[in-house]
């Protein structure tokens, strides 16, 4: 018998429900969640600091622009025009 994975992404509409196929989970199928990836802050965060501080992890380079607070929503405005990919914005 093949074995499939099935992979679904995305984020449901507020409201929604989605309910998957239970004859599914007769066949031992797994139903997995995650949220923002699935991260570890534990773990991956001291690790992401020592990869970027290494020279092995780019970050600046994904950084479109800083801006300040007061040009917050400025900055909302060019992301939604896709103008900028992000925005860093930096307090004080």
């Amino acid at each position: 018998m093949e074995w499939r994975q099935w992979c679904v992404t995305g984020v449901l509409v507020l409201g929604v429900v989605a309910l998957p196929r239970m004859a599914l989970f007769l066949q031992q199928r797994v139903l997995t969640g995650s949220s923002f990836g699935g991260g570890h802050p534990r773990t991956d965060v001291p690790m992401l600091i020592d990869l970027y501080m290494s020279g092995q992890y780019r970050l600046n380079e994904l950084i479109t622009r800083r801006v300040p607070l007061t040009e917050l929503n400025h900055a909302f405005d060019l992301m939604l025009k896709g103008e900028v990919k992000r925005s860093v914005v930096v307090y004080g």
